[in-house]
This record gives C-alpha cells, structure tokens and sequence, in this order.
C-alpha cells in the first residue's frame, strides 16, 4: 500500500506540471498522447510480467 500511494502523490504532483509544459512545447493534445503512450507501456509491461509469475 505504501508504494501505491507513493506512486499516486508523485503522479499527482508532477503530472500537471510535465502536462502543463509539454502543453506549452507541444500543443494542447500532447499531453495526452504522451500520458496514453506512457500508460500504455506500464500496461504492457505488467501484462508481460504476470504472464511470468505462477502465482496471484
């Protein structure tokens, strides 16, 4: 529990910032296809890392 919420008060704290900066660079949609590819390789990577283990 301690790393999720770590995890989830880094990602809320820096998440606006690393949005709002990619928004200025980048335009308004980029931070939402930067947050869709970096959620998309944490997907895929657990996915992969499951498929390994043999227990729940």
């Amino acid at each position: 529990m301690g790393v999720y919420n770590t995890l989830f008060g880094v990602g809320w704290t820096t998440g606006p910032i690393v949005a709002g900066f990619a928004s200025d660079a980048f335009g308004s949609g980029s931070p939402y296809l930067t947050f869709f590819i970096i959620g998309s390789t944490f997907a895929a990577a657990i996915i992969i890392f499951r498929k390994g283990r043999k227990h729940f």
